[in-house]
């Protein structure tokens, strides 16, 4: 039975992106969590019990600001418990992740893929002859080389993760607004491993700053979202406006299957193809 909502219209974008190689993968946090890394309310969660509070203090605020608060207390202790949450499960990052990652980047042969993740699970998989790049090297013109790079960093203590690292990087870093106005313009993004909430703070930061109404092609980048945190008001709200084309999925029941199911259907959908002998988007497992 399928779980996945996705249009003709949509996978005949995606398939002519990829097509073209104008289709780059932006990857969140929720990836990294089928390798056995921790959410990130998991990670706040220890972080508040560190500094004797709790979430429910908080009911406002977003992720980083409470990651600022932290870290103006914790100091050194702070770093200690980001650097842990970003570490991987061995059995879960072999068994599971590397496995439907390999799936994944041989059926959308991806030109390159950007992620906000600060740990090191991609690096793993070995892709694109281990063309890496941290955040102060965010170059557009390696983009069609094919690399992975780390919007946010790659660097525990030097990652954007506070409202403040946020705005300094978004509003005051020119390498930044050129690689994302080249990235938003040039090519077609496939979004995955957000929650809404987490992907609210990212649009206003990206596709409200770095998007003109020009560039507002509908849908021209596309989301995958389980169907119970967004509506059809807000899907149209999404493509309308910022162009981004919502893939929603039913979820089976309260675990975290119900994401990975999904991503195994659309690549099923997209027909996986093998890259090259030699091909710098070809993939090996380790």
């Amino acid at each position: 039975m399928s779980i996945l909502q996705i249009t003709g219209e949509q996978l005949k974008s995606l398939m002519g992106a990829r097509g073209r190689k104008r289709l780059a993968i932006l990857i969140g946090a929720g990836v990294s969590r089928i390798a056995g890394c921790k959410s990130w309310d998991e990670m706040v969660e220890e972080l508040l019990n560190l500094c004797g509070e709790k979430k429910e203090n908080y009911p406002t605020q977003e992720i980083p600001a409470i990651l600022g608060e932290c870290k103006r207390r914790l100091n050194e202790n702070f770093y200690q418990v980001v650097e842990k949450s970003v570490i991987p499960e061995t059995e879960k990052l072999d068994k599971v992740y590397k496995p439907i990652m390999k799936i994944l980047f041989e059926s959308t042969n991806p030109v390159s893929v950007i992620t906000t993740n600060i740990d090191s699970c991609l690096e793993m998989l070995k892709l694109f002859n281990g063309r890496s790049f941290d955040k102060d090297r965010l170059n557009p013109h390696e983009l069609y080389m094919g690399g992975i790079f780390h919007l946010h960093g790659k660097n525990v203590k030097s990652a954007i993760l506070t409202a403040e690292d946020y705005n300094n990087f978004y509003q005051n870093t020119n390498t930044t607004k050129f690689f994302l106005n080249n990235i938003l313009g040039s090519y077609t993004l496939l979004i995955i491993g957000y929650s809404l909430r987490e992907f609210e703070l990212l649009k206003e930061f990206i596709f409200l700053n770095f998007l003109t109404p020009g560039d507002r092609r509908s849908p021209y980048h596309f989301v995958l979202f389980p169907s119970d945190e967004i509506n059809p008001q807000m899907s149209e709200l999404y493509k309308n406006q910022y162009g981004i084309g919502v893939i929603s999925y039913h979820k089976r029941n309260e675990s975290y299957s119900g994401f990975v199911d999904a991503i195994m259907e659309l690549c099923e959908k997209l027909k996986p193809i093998t890259g090259k002998e030699g091909d710098a988007r070809h993939v090996e497992i380790s």
